[in-house]
């Protein structure tokens, strides 16, 4: 077992502390520059809130958010459930 601390990156302008070693991304060498850093929001893991709300009461009604949402809820799971031993009336 491993019992070294993770190591911390400098990502994004804040410490985070990554779980195992990550590889250098390679440049090529005699090539264009990439067009550039992709925008991304990363997790402030140091914020601490507790906040009790429903999502649904709080994404407006024409976020993307319910896209995905309404997608998923389509999505039979009946295959996966199926391999499921832990069932009503039944220990598992």
């Amino acid at each position: 077992m491993n019992t070294k601390p993770p190591k911390e990156s400098e990502e994004h302008g804040a410490r985070q502390q990554t779980l195992f070693e990550m590889p250098e991304r390679p440049r090529p060498a005699d090539g264009p520059d990439p067009p550039g850093t992709p925008r991304v929001k990363a997790a402030n893991r140091s914020q601490v809130c507790f906040r009790q709300f429903a999502w649904n009461d709080i994404l407006p009604e024409d976020h993307e958010t319910r896209t995905v949402w309404a997608y998923v809820e389509t999505i039979d799971l009946t295959p996966l459930h199926e391999l499921i031993d832990a069932v009503e009336r039944r220990p598992g």
